[in-house]
């Protein structure tokens, strides 16, 4: 799996956090190639988060991670989902672009245009 992006996601980019909230990330990823041929890779997402309990609320303690395979992001693009428009519009200053596909989500980006109708 290669990672082209991770982002904060929610409140927090919003604008609208509390000292109680949680932390959100979104991301997209480029499956294996051993798991695109063996049809194993995922298409949609991998959901990851902190908390020990799912039947209590989030604190800000707890951190959740939404992965989307690529394929899964653009079809989300394409259905006009607003998860995947939030994410295409993101501010910079809540993209983490330190690993080494980053240019790849930068040109997403630039091209947002032909994602979205």
């Amino acid at each position: 799996m290669r990672q082209i992006v991770k982002m904060q996601f929610g409140s927090h980019v919003y604008g609208t956090n509390t000292p109680e909230s949680d932390m959100d990330f979104k991301g997209v990823f480029i499956p294996s190639a051993k798991d695109i041929i063996m049809q194993r890779a995922v298409k949609v997402s991998i959901n990851e988060n902190t908390k020990k309990d799912p039947t209590k609320k989030n604190t800000k303690d707890d951190i959740d991670f939404e992965n989307f395979s690529l394929q899964g992001f653009l079809k989300l693009c394409a259905e006009g989902q607003t998860v995947a428009l939030d994410m295409l519009f993101t501010p910079a200053q809540f993209v983490d672009t330190s690993n080494d596909h980053a240019s790849l989500w930068g040109w997403i980006q630039a091209n947002s245009n032909l994602l979205i109708s």
